[in-house]
């Protein structure tokens, strides 16, 4: 038994791989090993006991309970798992676990099969076709060594095979088209002055828009390819973390007027460079640029060309209006307050120098969106000129998924109609069904609506569109933890831990997440961690005071609400409220729950299934705030 298939997954038992799809899975040798015992036994329980005998056979530390917890969420993440909504590992609580899909056994080609196989490329004459090894790796992507010999004849086969839309070896069957997914890394800025990151940044940020637009080609999310930019993988590494078939890499300099764009196409199964162009234009014709740059991309990713047009229209804009969108964006992805109020400018400065140009409009309804939803602005004011953006945007492009959504986030959280906001969700991913910002703000109405399990499907689906995204997999774990599935929610804002140990959100819910499971001293250490991060957020502050009363040090919790309620500047009332009900003042509880529904706060809409509001609920003025927010959803 040497090669099992599950799923997509095919694993093999001898050298101890996984693929999925093909693609390697990075996984660590122990969760191997347990895949291996399970997948060999399936729909037969394997207790703890066996297994802490298996793999810990001399251990005395006392931690094998949470030793083998770990090994176990290390494998559902390599196999996107979820412990609620089992596909492959069933959890028997206090019992073990069980392989619970169908598994098959596959007898491998013998290796004289396989290199015939390998070397049918195109229907050529294998007589004439010379097998030569992988090239070395590299920890530049730029600096790879020249290849020659052989190799140089496997490339102009390799390139042949990509103009004519042909497989190679070792693809899939996707029919004449042999990539099915690219990545943009982010273009290198080549020119002198490194402020003008921004630039770079943007230009390959629109060039994924660009792409993304072309039917069946799958874009990796920004959040995952950027998250590459300081990364010393080389390009099979970072296609197999990415799950992708092929990188895109550019270089820009821009001098005067002027501007150079060098890009390379890059096979990430072979390492092998497909193709490299230099572009040269006046900066005015920045946009003609990308699209020829796109273009060329895809003709290479699917052998042919694709109408120019592609439904969309570019029309010339201003160039200091155009820099005026990449500095937004370039900001806007920051998502600090004093970054967002930025973008804001830029995007502001943007419209008034074009106010045709549809893509400054949604940088402008998504920075005033993301500054309602994170309570640095006031939410009539903020989600209010969200939506006048977004709309505009629409009028000047009706295809616009971005806009779409910020309609369905603004929908949601300011005007509490879920009716449309599920719509707006809904009509985004049929524009753009890779959008995971899209599937992650439509999750997050699920969790609103109590659809846990619908809710976890999108936000599931959200990781793995993006699955180097912190708020994506950080807010998997929240989805768990409203749900209910307290451990499923650590082990998943662990996961988030591990992409970035900074990121505070992570802190905030594992705060909660432990508030709930009643270790108050735990959640202590992660929320004080979380107010550290976030220099005092009022919603760190808040939840440190909830639970400090919860663990009955009532004179530090009541100091600390003392202090947010003296603050000159916007205050979130909704989760003041939450605090004051820990100390057991029910009457404030309520006052501040009604000023957050004067504030028009957005999230009342989660007034159903909010835990730390239980105690409360059985009240009529609950009840009756219940009924005003929700006579619409």
């Amino acid at each position: 038994m040497a090669i099992l298939q599950f799923g997509e997954f095919t694993l093999n038992t001898e050298n101890l791989t996984l693929t999925r799809r093909g693609r390697t899975v990075f996984v660590q040798e122990l969760p191997l090993k347990l895949l291996v015992l399970l997948a060999s036994r399936p729909g037969e329980l394997i207790d703890r006991d066996e297994l802490f005998r298996h793999f810990w056979p001399d251990d005395q530390s006392g931690l094998l309970n949470d030793n083998l917890n770990t090994l176990v969420r290390k494998l559902r993440q390599a196999l996107n798992d979820s412990p609620r909504n089992p596909r492959f590992v069933e959890t028997q609580p206090r019992k073990g676990y069980r392989f619970i899909a169908p598994v098959a056994v596959v007898e491998p080609a013998s290796s004289a099969e396989q290199k015939v196989l390998d070397l049918q490329v195109c229907g050529a004459n294998l007589d004439r076709i010379t097998v030569v090894p992988e090239p070395p790796a590299s920890n530049s992507l730029w600096n790879r060594q020249h290849v020659t010999g052989g190799a140089v004849v496997f490339m102009a086969i390799l390139a042949l095979a990509v103009i004519a839309g042909l497989d190679l070896p070792g693809s899939e069957d996707h029919g004449t088209q042999r990539f099915h997914s690219v990545a943009v890394l982010p273009f290198m800025n080549a020119g002198e002055n490194n402020q003008r990151d921004y630039f770079s940044d943007g230009l390959a940020d629109e060039l994924i828009n660009r792409l993304a637009s072309f039917p069946d080609l799958r874009v990796v999310a920004r959040t995952s390819s950027f998250s590459m930019q300081d990364s010393t993988l080389d390009a099979r590494a970072i296609g197999e973390l990415l799950d992708t078939d092929a990188l895109v890499e550019g270089r820009v300099q821009r001098s005067d007027d002027k501007l150079r764009i060098h890009v390379r196409l890059v096979d990430t199964r072979s390492g092998y460079q497909l193709w490299a162009q230099s572009f040269q234009r006046d900066f005015t014709d920045t946009f003609a640029l990308q699209e020829e740059v796109a273009l060329t991309v895809v003709a290479s990713l699917a052998g042919k060309l694709l109408p120019e047009n592609n439904g969309t229209s570019h029309a010339e804009i201003h160039p200091a209006a155009y820099d005026n969108y990449l500095k937004g964006r370039f900001y806007w992805h920051k998502r600090s307050e004093a970054d967002l109020h930025r973008a804001l400018e830029y995007f502001e400065a943007a419209t008034s120098l074009a106010p045709d140009y549809a893509p400054a409009w949604a940088g402008l309804a998504d920075a005033y969106a993301v500054l309602g939803f994170y309570d640095y602005m006031p939410p009539e004011k903020a989600f209010g000129r969200a939506k006048v953006a977004a709309r505009r945007t629409l009028q000047l492009d009706p295809n616009n998924a971005s806009a779409e959504a910020t309609l369905g986030y603004a929908a949601l959280y300011f005007d509490w109609d879920f009716e449309e906001a599920e719509a707006r969700f809904l009509q985004a991913i049929a524009i753009n069904p890779d959008y995971s910002k899209a599937h992650q703000w439509y999750a997050n109405l699920l969790v609103a609506a109590g659809r846990f399990d619908k809710a976890e499907h999108e936000m599931r689906h959200a990781t793995q569109l993006d699955p180097l995204s912190l708020i994506a997999n950080a807010a998997l774990g929240w989805v768990l933890y409203n749900a209910g599935d307290y451990e499923g929610a650590l082990q998943q804002l662990e996961t988030a831990r591990e992409l970035d140990p900074g990121f505070q959100l992570v802190d905030l819910w594992r705060g909660w997440t432990l508030e709930a499971m009643g270790d108050y001293n735990g959640a202590i250490s992660a929320l004080e961690r979380s107010v550290e991060k976030s220099s005092g957020n009022t919603i760190s502050v808040a939840s440190l005071a909830r639970v400090l009363a919860l663990a009955g040090r009532e004179e530090e919790a009541h100091t600390l609400l003392e202090g947010l309620q003296e603050s000159d500047g916007y205050l979130p009332a909704y989760e003041v409220a939450k605090a004051h009900l820990a100390v057991g003042n029910c009457d404030a509880a309520v006052r501040w729950l009604e000023r957050a529904y004067e504030q028009h706060s957005h999230s009342l809409v989660f007034l159903r299934v909010d835990p730390q509001l239980a105690n409360l609920r059985k009240t009529t003025s609950y009840k009756e705030m219940l009924a005003q927010v929700f006579k619409r959803g």
